[in-house]
């Protein structure tokens, strides 16, 4: 068990989290914590945030708009990553698969007419984008191991929801389900677990449909290393993929780099919890966003500032 309120020995709060933030524990939705997330993505050369959300009654909606905000007044953008899981339970409760389709439907709707013309919207061809996470392989049940829809249920729910919005729909890909997503949606993102065979199956899929013009642009996804080890995993005991001191990091970018991505999704800014952060830390400093500053400029052609924003946003915070 951790609790945040008591101090380790090292001076730190005892967080579940193998890595601590630089500026310690913090709240999200304070006004100064959202500011300055949002000018050191700009700093690192990133367009814009994408997060989870789990529902009109949630937490992360409540806060949504004060992150949307502040994003507007430095040009930078928030995408929303629709949690379908929690159609089911979390805020819900459904008896049967249908009405947690129906729920779909009534948030999505909602997202698109609560946020989608804000000005800090992310968008893609013109339309407000929304991102899925699915873990669990669907089937008939509403039961814990069956949250997630189907391929079907998607194309049922996006068709219904295109009636009055617009919208671009990534799916994300993993190597463990068999349902295959790229024809309900506009565009498919691979997923951590996705490596080795698994990752080079994603973007030869990717690579063919871009050649027969099903897709219009190849999305991508990097990540530092992940460590679940501070929340002991799922309930299974924890997952380590090392970051070998940044060397894991540059082999997903340069493998996306390579792909001729338009899009490339960094997973994740601060999800400490599973210890996939690039956000900056006591174990590793800017070190993460110096490399993310570097590969962005590459992504878009332009020039690296070889951290030198990144280092001024240092001294201004932290006057070092």
């Amino acid at each position: 068990m951790r609790d945040p309120e008591v101090f380790r020995p090292d001076g730190r709060r005892d967080i579940c989290s193998v890595y601590y933030p630089l500026i310690g524990p913090y709240d999200s939705s304070s006004p100064a914590i959202i500011e300055y997330h949002i000018q050191l993505a700009r700093a690192a050369k990133l367009d814009g945030f994408v997060v989870d959300w789990y529902g009109i009654n949630s937490q992360e909606e409540k806060l949504l708009p004060a992150l949307m905000d502040t994003a507007a007044r430095f040009g930078f953008k928030i995408g929303i990553c629709f949690e379908d899981k929690a159609m089911f339970g979390y805020h819900y409760s459904a008896r049967d698969r249908r009405e947690a389709v129906s729920n779909a439907i009534a948030n999505l709707e909602y997202i698109l007419a609560r946020h989608g013309r804000h000005p800090a919207c992310l968008k893609l061809d013109g339309a407000p984008v929304i991102v899925n996470f699915n873990w669990q392989e669907p089937d008939e049940t509403v039961e814990d191991s069956a949250h997630g829809f189907s391929a079907a249920e998607w194309a049922e729910i996006l068709a219904r929801v295109r009636r009055r919005h617009a919208v671009y729909f990534i799916h994300d890909y993993h190597g463990h389900l068999k349902e295959s997503y790229w024809d309900v949606s506009d565009n498919l993102y691979p997923w951590l677990d996705v490596n080795g065979e698994c990752l080079e199956e994603y973007y030869a899929e990717a690579q063919r449909r871009l050649a027969d013009g099903r897709i219009g642009f190849v999305s991508a996804l990097v990540y530092p290393g992940f460590d679940n080890t501070g929340v002991w995993g799922w309930g299974d005991g924890p997952f380590v993929t090392p970051r070998e001191n940044g060397a894991f990091y540059a082999r997903s970018w340069e493998r996306a780099l390579e792909s001729g991505a338009r899009v490339v999704q960094v997973a994740t800014w601060n999800d400490f919890g599973e210890g996939a952060t690039i956000e900056p830390a006591v174990e590793y400093g800017f070190k993460y966003l110096e490399m993310t500053e570097s590969y962005a400029a590459r992504l878009k052609g332009i020039v690296s500032d070889g951290g030198r924003a990144l280092r001024e946003l240092r001294f201004l915070y932290f006057g070092r």
